[in-house]
């Protein structure tokens, strides 16, 4: 076990010619993650930080010339900027608390980050150490986070002059963020009623600052958004109200007031819903699409234990970009027009792959190597009942 190593968050640089990567190995028993690119013409992989920490999360600069991420390195998971020509990694303007995300805009002169809105929602007496908390709705903690003492607010962070400048209110949660033109594009309940359960749905405001807009709502909760350098959107979530887990998640592109399904004749989840602790679970608990073009969109689809990209032509139908029907891809990553998954065939931990022409291309061996000398081939049942779908499962 303390030799796992997973690769994850693959990101396709805009020319298409570099993956960059987070690998995350055991070290001391502790978690730790580095930095990594390799070429898409093939090469060895290089790695890019070796601070003892948790790098994660890298993503590309516009020109493709600096990598923005998140590191901890200052005790606090905070954006940084990596040279990819040399240098040292540099802090962006620090947030408060831990920030989750982070994302360039179009110019490469600001970046726009989900972090805390600096403002507590339960305190009562010295935050640093409360008195006692106030509580007033059901959701002031989540498992596997623990206390909500502040929501999460979108920050613009300019890299010259200037601080962030938070853009959304600290009164909600906001679930995701992106670059729309001179607006951002968040998903949030704003709602009273998310004091009992959260629907997030899709909201935009100016980059200036003002009120937010409520855009074009699902019945259920959007899990994420995606905006086209063009200015397009699309959603992932649930078209049914109150979703309790088995219904299929969809993908929706934006037009104007409306929404419209773009893989209904699947009938599959958008997303991969295969877990495991040797891949990566960002795209099973936030399942997320991708830009192509202005015109095609690609998302992980899951079907009978395994998970593969589809692309999605705005005026056509879905079409598989794999053929094997059992491999499971766990984490996706487009740029420049070519398509990066991190995948593993059953029984295999993943390593990095470009698909093309209906297969996978590898990019990587470190990060499946570690449990060669340990694998066991799965046994593949699948129990089979009259009027209903049948039931897969694997015997290890």
């Amino acid at each position: 076990l303390r030799r796992q190593v997973l690769l994850q968050q693959a990101s396709v640089s805009p020319d298409g010619e570099w993956v960059a990567y987070s690998r995350r190995t055991i070290e001391g028993d502790k978690y730790r993650s580095r930095l990594w690119r390799v070429p898409l013409r093939g090469g060895r992989p290089e790695q890019l930080t070796f601070a003892d920490t948790s790098d994660v999360l890298p993503r590309f600069s516009p020109g493709g010339d600096e990598l923005v991420f998140l590191s901890d390195r200052t005790e606090r998971s905070q954006p940084w900027i990596l040279p990819l020509g040399g240098g040292e990694p540099r802090q962006a303007p620090e947030l408060h608390g831990h920030a989750v995300s982070a994302s360039w805009s179009l110019d490469g002169r600001s970046l726009l980050v989900i972090a805390p809105s600096g403002e507590q929602r339960f305190v009562v007496g010295d935050p640093e150490a409360p008195l006692a908390r106030q509580i007033r709705d059901l959701t002031w903690r989540l498992d596997g986070f623990g206390l909500r003492d502040q929501f999460h607010s979108a920050w613009v962070v300019p890299l010259g002059a200037g601080k962030p400048r938070r853009l959304t209110s600290p009164s909600y949660e906001v679930a995701d963020a992106a670059w729309a033109g001179n607006r951002v594009a968040f998903l949030a309940d704003p709602r009273d009623e998310a004091g009992v359960i959260e629907y997030p749905q899709l909201h935009t405001v100016a980059v200036r600052g003002g009120s937010a807009r409520q855009g074009p709502q699902l019945p259920g909760p959007v899990w994420t958004l995606a905006v086209s350098p063009g200015g397009r959107i699309a959603l992932v979530g649930y078209d049914r109200t109150d979703p309790i887990g088995w219904e299929n998640v969809g993908l929706f592109v934006v037009e104007g007031r409306n929404l419209r399904r773009l893989d209904e004749s699947l009938d599959r989840p958008v997303g991969n819903h295969t877990f495991a602790d040797t891949g990566e679970l960002t795209d099973a608990f936030a399942p997320r699409a991708h830009w192509l073009d202005e015109e095609t969109l690609v998302a992980l689809v899951a079907s009978r234990g395994g998970s593969r990209p589809f692309s999605f032509p705005l005026d056509g139908e879905p079409v598989p970009l794999l053929d094997d029907e059992e491999v499971v891809c766990s984490g996706l990553g487009v740029g420049g027009g070519r398509v990066v998954v991190s995948a593993a065939a059953p029984g295999d931990a993943p390593d990095l792959f470009e698909v093309a022409s209906g297969r996978l291309r590898r990019l990587t061996t470190h990060g499946s190597r570690w449990l060669r000398p340990h694998r066991i081939e799965p046994e593949r049942i699948s129990v089979r009942a009259r009027n209903h779908p049948p039931i897969d499962a694997w015997f290890v």
